[in-house]
């Protein structure tokens, strides 16, 4: 008998590169509209690799670098249209994947416990999953990687089975079984 699943959050339930990249493009559209000479293609390569150098979720510190990297100084025009420009795009493109929330209904008809892992800060993944409403009317917990999976071991020991879900970078559902000890 299954008493948990546990998802991770961003590229498994719901799709954070296709947001991330359209909030990006967004955002460096807005800040060439109101002024800023600067090449999109070049530009957002630039900003994803600074992303890539810093982590995906520090927004202000990638767009305030960028800024002061191309413009010479932090211009709060630019940055502000970049933001509103962002966040506009980020929650026009932040989706759940096909089938996730008929899964995750499905998941809860069952009496099975959900938990979300991610290596997103504990606020960022807690605003998407109100965001997206998948809170609403099943309970789940938020769990910060990787310590999250030696805390789940030792919390479900005596657990029957526990799942994991997990895409990894080729895109196939990473899966594991752990059973009760007899």
């Amino acid at each position: 008998m299954i008493k948990a699943v546990i998802f991770d959050l961003d590229n498994t339930l719901l799709d954070f590169v296709t947001m991330k990249r359209e909030a990006v493009k967004n955002a460096l559209s807005s800040m060439i509209e109101v002024g800023l000479d600067i090449d999109s293609k070049t530009s957002y390569k630039r900003i994803m690799q600074l992303y890539e150098e810093n982590g995906w979720e520090r927004n202000q510190y990638v767009f305030n670098k960028f800024l002061r990297e191309v413009d010479g100084r932090l211009n709060h025009k630019y940055l502000a249209a970049g933001i509103v420009a962002y966040r506009r795009a980020k929650d026009k493109h932040l989706k759940l994947y096909p089938n996730v929330e008929k899964t995750l209904n499905e998941i809860k008809n069952k009496g099975i416990k959900l938990a979300i892992v991610s290596d997103a800060p504990n606020r960022e993944a807690w605003m998407r999953i109100f965001y997206l409403k998948f809170h609403s009317g099943r309970p789940v917990s938020v769990l910060q990687k990787p310590l999250c999976l030696k805390v789940l071991l030792s919390t479900l020991r005596n657990s029957y089975m526990l799942l994991l879900v997990q895409k990894n970078a080729d895109l196939f559902f990473q899966v594991l079984f752990l059973f009760r000890p007899n």
